[in-house]
């Protein structure tokens, strides 16, 4: 996909309006990497919040 195409989609998503999950993912690796970052710095005393970070 282009990067016009990446915008046009960034714009619908953020107007409230439909768009596939195919057209989206290109923001896949932006998803994991944020998940990733929540579950590290999440504390292992917070066992339930760790596992539903796990469970997506």
């Amino acid at each position: 996909m282009t990067d016009i195409h990446n915008e046009e989609v960034l714009a619908r998503i953020a107007k409230g309006l439909l768009y596939t999950e195919s057209e989206a993912a290109f923001q896949a690796p932006l998803r994991r990497t944020e998940q990733i970052l929540e579950y590290n710095l999440t504390p292992p005393s917070e066992s339930e919040r760790r596992r539903s970070l796990l469970v997506y």
